[in-house]
């Protein structure tokens, strides 16, 4: 983990899971036998949501955020190497005036579903980086206070 108890790497997040509760344990392995990091690589590919901070219910997909500079590239790249996988599908969005293009791929892997979201901002700057880091530190803040309360 990070300075500031921050997830900042894909490398750490990784560590993260890897030595996380069950469920996320579990995700740590179906990313690590799916390929999907490799794959994804060129996309700098940064597991986020609800699993890597715990916070995940029944039902919960696996979230990888990608940067793209070229999201027709990145489509049809990501179409030809996992576009056979069960339940495989793109949409593109970002049509608003307010919202940059996107791309989301969704597919299944083992029991897990899986949303790759990829844009043309570095994964640091895209809107569900920013969301996921700030509740990690709302979860840390409350933990740290809950500590405090019961040890005084």
């Amino acid at each position: 983990m990070a300075q500031g108890g921050e997830m900042s790497t894909t490398a750490e997040v990784m560590a993260h899971l890897a030595s996380g509760n069950a469920c996320q344990q579990d995700a740590y392995h179906v990313l690590q036998s799916s390929g999907l990091l490799d794959i994804l690589a060129d996309y700098h590919p940064y597991p986020a949501g609800t699993v890597p901070i715990d916070i995940d219910i029944p039902g919960s997909d696996l979230d990888l955020l990608c940067y793209a500079e070229d999201l027709d590239v990145f489509e049809a790249e990501i179409h030809n190497r996992i576009g056979a996988v069960a339940e495989f599908k793109c949409i593109r969005g970002g049509d608003l005036p307010d919202q940059r293009p996107y791309v989301t791929c969704n597919l299944q892997v083992g029991h897990w579903p899986v949303e790759i979201f990829a844009q043309s901002v570095p994964v640091n700057k895209q809107n569900a980086y920013l969301h996921m880091i700030v509740e990690w530190r709302l979860l840390q803040l409350w933990e740290t206070r809950d500590t405090v309360r019961s040890a005084g």
